[in-house]
């Protein structure tokens, strides 16, 4: 009883961290110069990312100023967990060419390959220009910053592994506590209904030809006929 106790334990903490995993992931909404940026990582729970895999990066992009913004690029970095001024991996840039009206949104996809394994810092920056500038004297804002956790296809940490794991937990617990139940703490077994008797019709009497079907007769006439057929009666009759 107190193996399954403690795996039942273990299971609430395991949910309770994925939670706060996934929690700690979601990032409050970051604006610059009258745009505002929300990004998420749609194919990863939890900031679990696959080692030298394109990671989809979705960026979601609101105009809340008064002037056009032109984005014509998105990049990234990998940092140092403890300190994102430590750069560990610069992530490859990709162009665009998508303006945003003043009250207007669009959404931006931005695949990244991350190379570097173990926890991480992962920094996203969006670069724009209004219409009175030049894309080579643009504004480079922050869209994205938070933790990821990088490992091979087959890591025992991805999440895959992780939901097997606590599924096969739940069930192990959950069978021992029900063996538990019936061989020590269950209820009484209750034996089964005694079936009722199945009432069998008597089988019809059969009719031999020429022979009068006397079914129909009432008893007492049937009984009477009988008497005064009997050979008894007869020989007494003779005498």
């Amino acid at each position: 009883m107190v193996w399954i106790s403690r795996s039942l334990i273990w299971l609430c903490l395991a949910i309770f961290s994925c939670a706060q995993a996934q929690t700690a992931g979601k990032q409050q909404p970051l604006t610059t110069q009258g745009l505002t940026f929300n990004a998420t990582l749609p194919n990863n729970p939890f900031n679990l990312v696959t080692l030298d895999e394109p990671t989809e990066i979705r960026i979601h992009v609101k105009n809340t100023g008064n002037s056009i913004r032109t984005i014509f690029g998105v990049s990234g970095v990998l940092t140092h967990p403890q300190d994102p001024k430590v750069i560990t991996q610069n992530i490859t840039s990709q162009r665009y060419s998508k303006e945003v009206r003043p009250g207007k949104e669009i959404t931006l996809t931005y695949k990244a390959k991350l190379h570097r394994e173990g926890e991480a810092g992962l920094t996203v920056f969006v670069d724009f220009y209004d219409k009175d500038e030049k894309a080579e004297s643009g504004t480079r804002a922050v869209a994205y910053q938070g933790t990821v956790t990088i490992s091979h296809n087959d890591s025992w940490f991805d999440l895959q592994s992780i939901s097997i794991y606590l599924i096969l937990t739940g069930l192990v617990g959950w069978a021992g506590y029900l063996g538990y139940q019936s061989f020590f703490g269950g209820p009484a077994k209750v034996g089964r209904p005694k079936r009722r008797p199945v009432e069998v019709a008597a089988p019809a009497r059969q009719v031999n030809p020429g022979e009068p079907d006397m079914d129909w007769i009432p008893d007492h006439l049937r009984k009477a006929e009988e008497v005064r057929k009997s050979p008894k009666l007869k020989k007494r009759g003779t005498k």
